[in-house]
């Protein structure tokens, strides 16, 4: 969220859909790109980055169980 571009794209998505937008916004981490240099075993950082994916997945399944 560090880009200003980014933040504005969101802003604007959440002013014309609010209920479409999930409330959880992934950003891009260093660790992720870095993943095809150093795998998923054992990858701390990458298990930190991966958080936020975890947050909307959970997000996600609560909406399709609630439609």
């Amino acid at each position: 969220m560090r880009r200003i571009d980014a933040k504005a794209f969101n802003e604007i998505i959440a002013e014309d859909f609010p209920e479409l937008v999930f409330q959880t916004v992934i950003t891009r981490k260093a660790p992720v790109g870095r993943l095809s240099l150093y795998g998923f075993k054992e990858n701390k950082e990458l298990n930190k980055a991966l958080e936020l994916y975890i947050h909307f997945y959970k997000e996600l399944i609560e909406r399709v169980k609630n439609r």
